[in-house]
């Protein structure tokens, strides 16, 4: 759970690095914070792994603003919180 997210988030966050825009919110350091409040360490590697392919699979790219939809990046984000958390909350049980 979270591959897909941390691979949209990576490309996004690069997409705006190649447009020189600062998108900290979804930064390397923000997406680990996220999926460790909300994933085991091994998810947390793995997922991190998949947002750093998606980094590096897009650097140096020519800009294309069209490509950052920070809102709907920002709703998948939401709906990962809320599937995890109640996962969180069935194992807890």
């Amino acid at each position: 759970m979270g591959e897909s997210l941390a691979a949209e988030m990576g490309k996004t966050y690069q997409f705006g690095q190649n447009c020189r825009q600062s998108l900290d919110s979804i930064s390397t350091a923000r997406a680990t914070t996220l999926f460790q409040n909300y994933l085991e360490e091994p998810e947390v590697k793995r997922v991190m792994e998949r947002y750093r392919h998606a980094i590096a699979g897009e650097k140096g790219k020519s800009c294309n603003l069209e490509l950052i939809n920070i809102s709907g990046l920002m709703y998948k984000m939401g709906a990962f919180m809320h599937q995890a958390s109640r996962l969180q909350k069935n194992k807890q049980q």
